[in-house]
C-alpha cells in the first residue's frame, strides 16, 4: 500500500463514508445534524452498491523487470469480465478486468477492486478496502484455476 491507497481505492472511500456517517450519527445530538449524518452513511451504502456492480480495474503498472519481456513486449495478460481466456495487455481493457496473468501466476480481481502491478511484477490491491473485499470474494493469487476460461 502507498500514499494513493485512500484516494484511488473506491472500497476504502465507501467504507469511510459509512463509518463517518455512523459515528457522526452516534455523536451528534441535534436532529438535523443526525439526519445529515444518516444521509452520509446511506450514500456510502449506495456507492458500495455501485462499486459491487462494476468490474475490477488496473490503476497502475509500474515499469520494471516483472512486467516486460527481454524484447520489450508486455508479460501482462488480462481476462475480461465477459471474455474467455487471457488476452495480451491493452489499455482499453484496464477497467474490465476479471483476472491478470503475469508469467505463470494468475490473480483473480473481484468486482470493483482496484489493483496495481509493482516493479517486481507483483499484483496488489490498491487500498485496504479493496484488499478486504477481494479476499472475502475469493480473489487473489489462484492455486487452482476455476474453469476452462481461466486457462
Amino acid at each position: 500500500m502507498n500514499d494513493k491507497a485512500i484516494t484511488q481505492d473506491k472500497y476504502t472511500q465507501a467504507f469511510l463514508m459509512i463509518i463517518f456517517g455512523v459515528l457522526l450519527f452516534l455523536v451528534l445530538r441535534d436532529k438535523m445534524y443526525r439526519f445529515g449524518a444518516l444521509a452520509l452513511g446511506a450514500s456510502g451504502f449506495g456507492y458500495l452498491g455501485y462499486i459491487l456492480s462494476s468490474p475490477g480495474r488496473i490503476l497502475e503498472i509500474v515499469p520494471g523487470t516483472g512486467t516486460a519481456a527481454e524484447d520489450g513486449s508486455s508479460l501482462v495478460q488480462i481476462k475480461t469480465e465477459d471474455g474467455c481466456g487471457f488476452e495480451p495487455f491493452a489499455l482499453d481493457k484496464l477497467n474490465l478486468v476479471d483476472g491478470i496473468r503475469i508469467a505463470d501466476k494468475t490473480f483473480k480481481v473481484g468486482d470493483g477492486v482496484s489493483v496495481y502491478i509493482d516493479e517486481k511484477g507483483n499484483i496488489k490491491e490498491r487500498g485496504p478496502g479493496s484488499y478486504v473485499v477481494n479476499r472475502m470474494g475469493g480473489g487473489g493469487y489462484l492455486r487452482k484455476l476455476p474453469d476452462v476460461c481461466w486457462e
